[in-house]
């Protein structure tokens, strides 16, 4: 089977929530014996991965804004030349399934899904990768942690018109990719076909498993610093709750992966105690080893938080709201994360674990169990294959 992934990031090397399951999605695929091409559309790493690509056209912001408020449009849309996907469309020998992801993406995957059907008159299947429900995103932002602002009021005012945005892009689609039951559940409230939905969960990279336990006093938080989100709940962390961490533990250390992104106006010279790492880190387990905490004040409900089950993977104990742990189910017995809703419940979980590294290890190894048995890749096989063998095709 021919599979065309589109997409609005070049996927190698894997660095993000977006790119981590396409990446992983291509290579399973791949075992499985199907041919992968992959569009990306607009300026993008080069990489060793040869990748087709096509230009983005650039819209101004009043021009989308006016055009979801009254055309129904999406603001996210990717745009294309027409012409060019077109072009690009018959250069193309057959295509069985065309995956595509983010939901931006859905406008150039129903242009080639078009053109496809009018040279060989067999529409393609078409799979969604939304990973969230982006009504969902829209109406908890009010409400999540520090959320109360302007922009936020305007995101949550726009969720309740964008529902029926969202159903109509993706009750198109033949397959829909998300990685939570909050998520499958968020859109089947606003109508989308629950039939058409895979809980697909994001897998973690098997080598995080192999790092050693440590009793350092070193913490880690990691986050795209390019979002306003992460940069807000690291600004949040460092006011609210380090200072108080650090009184007690001075060797105390938090390590601030940034995913490439330059931080300078957050760090300040009198935070000695905390070290930016503002390279892009390839090796995900650099960024895990020699850690004995992961910070993690998410606040959201919906997604799936990729840092958290890696780090569960590499034998960290993990403190975080109930929504650091979405995607994830837990029996009553496992005691493998520890939960944190206020800035005082990190200040006293933090110091509990740093006094005694025995209860951290422990805690650890159980996160470890746990994420070897729910967070491996090679078990999304049989998901991917169903997700094809539930369509018209046949491999």
């Amino acid at each position: 089977m021919k599979i065309l992934f589109l997409v609005s990031e070049n996927p190698y090397p894997p660095r993000n929530g977006l790119t981590i399951p396409i990446y992983n999605h291509i290579k399973l695929f791949e075992s499985l014996g199907h041919q992968v091409e992959c569009l990306a559309i607009g300026n993008h790493y080069t990489g060793d991965e040869a990748i087709s690509t096509l230009p983005r056209i650039e819209t101004g912001r009043l021009s989308k804004l006016l055009r979801e408020i009254f055309f129904g449009a999406p603001y996210f849309d990717v745009d294309i030349d027409s012409s060019a996907a077109r072009k690009f469309a018959n250069s193309l020998e057959s295509v069985d399934v065309i995956y595509y992801s983010p939901i931006s993406m859905h406008k150039v995957a129903d242009l080639l899904s078009t053109e496809i059907k009018r040279r060989t008159k067999t529409a393609p299947c078409v799979i969604a990768a939304i990973s969230d429900c982006y009504t969902a995103v829209l109406r908890t932002s009010w409400y999540s942690a520090g959320g109360k602002n302007f922009t936020n009021l305007i995101k949550w005012a726009r969720s309740w018109y964008f529902w029926k945005i969202e159903k109509n892009i993706l009750n198109k689609a033949d397959t829909i990719f998300v990685q939570t039951e909050k998520d499958k559940n968020w859109l089947i409230r606003f109508g989308c076909n629950a039939d058409s939905i895979s809980v697909i969960t994001n897998g973690v990279d098997s080598n995080l498993l192999s790092i050693e336990p440590t009793d350092s006093e070193s913490l880690v938080f990691v986050g795209n610093m390019r979002s306003s989100y992460y940069r807000d709940k690291l600004t949040w962390f460092l006011h609210q709750v380090w200072p108080q961490v650090v009184d007690s533990f001075p060797r105390a250390r938090l390590h601030v992966y940034t995913s490439g992104v330059d931080c300078s106006d957050i760090f300040k010279p009198s935070l000695k105690t905390v070290v930016f790492h503002q390279d892009f880190v390839e090796n995900l387990t650099d960024i895990y080893k020699g850690k004995l905490i992961c910070i993690a004040p998410i606040f959201k409900d919906y997604g799936f938080i990729n840092k958290v089950a890696e780090a569960m993977a590499a034998g960290l104990v993990v403190i975080g709201d109930n929504s650091a742990f979405n995607g994830m189910s837990f029996s009553n017995e496992e005691r493998c994360r520890v939960v944190a809703d206020t800035a005082e419940d990190y200040v006293r979980e933090i110091k509990r674990l740093l006094k005694d590294p025995s209860i951290a290890r422990t805690i650890g190894a159980n996160a470890q169990i746990f994420a070897k048995s729910n967070f491996m890749w090679e078990s999304r096989k049989e998901l991917l294959r169903h997700s094809l063998f539930s369509n018209p095709y046949d491999s």
